[in-house]
């Protein structure tokens, strides 16, 4: 991702004093520069890494369409360039990259000095069209962000800071339902109310070993998400940021890392928002803002992007397609932005075949006691699943029930034992989520004593 850092007036050397039939040529030539570089607040259409220039056309320049800036600012230190206007490899576009372009200026298209390295409009030429290109971005410094972890192999375990860890954890879910996350001083998570509760719920977790909570965002409808006169996405409230600070900061008290859960059900985004691919760009740009914002905090372990999707898509609610597509644009935002884990909250396991292929790191499924046959995760274990559904990463249960009334030790082990990546109990607080099932803390904090892989 890069994001302006400054901008300089233009003192190019090569094109000397301006004519006013120049001054033309270089609007009418800005027109089709702006058709690879967009600001920010526009878009390109197949723009996967969001730098302004399309996959296609960074195809024909030879830069990378999945990497938006360098690692770092050492000149030509990657296999393959990132951001196409920065020519000389050091993160900023300045007078150095103009006097890399010069070097070529005047070729066409084979001839030994061409380089489509430098054909930054892609018409087969270096010239002017270039530097009107360059100069869109004159001064501007691309921003490298945290890479995105590898892809996680299939596993029992999620890497994290340096190791591999099982996800002993709890679903919060919620306080304030629809208000956690943007509602601030008005019952959000840094009002003092909230704040008193939340520092309860997170000592208990702490005294468990719980290190894990799972924390819906936007859950009913995602309000927060800022919407133009016509509907579509534009933008996260900034009030969302308040709140997240204070999640954060309780994070490192109580020691915690959390599974972000974006929307509670895909019912609750306007269907165009998944249906349209014009929109889901748009929500895919909206919530990378929010994603880059933490994308360096090791306290956010995952992105999830739908809590139980399949429930409306077995009921024809919504189509599997925009379903996927919406849960690719995200996780490839996730990626682009943050060094974040990408999943998805399945209902059982029978969901998990929709989300193969579809850009997660890692798979959660719930399981709760009424789910027998081929849906009861504590019937089989990590393997089985894994051969029955495809599945290419690692499988930790988002929900299960533990209350006192079970052998909750029992059940935790068993999921620890089957070679699941972890299981998130439910939940931290009964009372806000009108069901009555509350989590063993004792039960909870027996298991992980026994376990030295309990993390991160």
């Amino acid at each position: 991702m890069w994001r302006p850092r400054r901008l300089a007036g233009w003192k190019g050397p090569i094109l000397g004093r301006r004519s006013p039939s120049l001054v033309l040529v270089l609007l009418l030539l800005g027109v089709v520069a702006g058709f690879f570089l967009v600001g920010r607040s526009g878009a390109v259409e197949g723009d996967t890494d969001g730098d302004g220039f399309s996959d296609a056309a960074e195809a024909f320049l030879g830069t990378d369409p999945l990497v938006s800036c360098n690692a770092t600012t050492a000149v030509s230190d990657e296999e393959v360039d990132a951001w196409p206007a920065d020519l000389n490899d050091d993160t900023t576009v300045g007078i150095a990259d103009v006097v890399v372009l010069r070097g070529a200026y005047g070729s066409t298209s084979g001839d030994p000095g061409y380089d489509p390295r430098l054909d930054l409009d892609t018409n087969g030429q270096i010239g002017i069209g270039d530097v009107v290109t360059l100069r869109a971005v004159y001064g501007v410094t691309c921003d490298p962000v945290s890479p995105p972890p590898p892809a996680l192999p299939a596993g029992s375990r999620i890497p994290w800071e340096g190791e591999e860890w099982y996800l002993h954890g709890a679903n919060v879910p919620w306080y304030n339902w629809g208000c956690d996350f943007g509602c601030g001083q008005n019952g959000g998570a840094s009002s003092a109310a909230v704040q008193s509760a939340l520092r309860n719920g997170f000592g208990q977790l702490q005294t468990s070993g719980i290190h894990v909570a799972r924390w819906w965002v936007f859950p009913g409808d995602p309000w927060q998400i800022t919407r133009d006169g016509a509907g579509e996405p534009t933008g996260i409230n900034p009030a969302v940021y308040a709140d997240f600070d204070a999640a954060l900061a309780l994070a490192e008290e109580y020691d915690l890392y959390y599974v972000f859960t974006l929307f509670s059900s895909p019912t609750r985004l306007p269907a165009s928002w998944m249906a349209d691919a014009g929109q889901r760009g748009k929500l895919a740009e909206a919530l990378g803002a929010l994603f880059a914002r933490y994308g360096d905090n090791p306290r956010v372990l995952t992105w999830q992007v739908f809590n139980e999707p399949e429930w409306h898509i077995w009921s024809g609610e919504v189509e599997l397609g925009p379903a996927q597509a919406t849960v690719r644009d995200i996780a490839a935002a996730v990626h682009a932005n943050s060094g974040a884990y990408v999943s998805v909250g399945s209902a059982k396991l029978a969901g998990l075949p929709m989300w193969v292929g579809q850009g997660l790191d890692y798979y959660t499924a719930h399981w709760y006691d009424e789910m027998t046959g081929g849906s009861c995760a504590l019937c089989t274990d990590y393997e089985s699943v894994k051969a029955t559904y495809g599945l290419d990463g690692p499988l930790a249960i988002g929900e299960f029930y533990a209350g006192a009334d079970i052998d909750a030790e029992q059940r935790l082990e068993a999921w620890y034992d089957k070679g699941y990546a972890g299981a998130f109990a439910w939940s931290l607080f009964p009372g806000r989520t009108n069901d009555g099932m509350s989590i063993d803390m004792s039960a909870a904090q027996a298991f992980a004593a026994q376990h030295s892989d309990i993390g991160p």
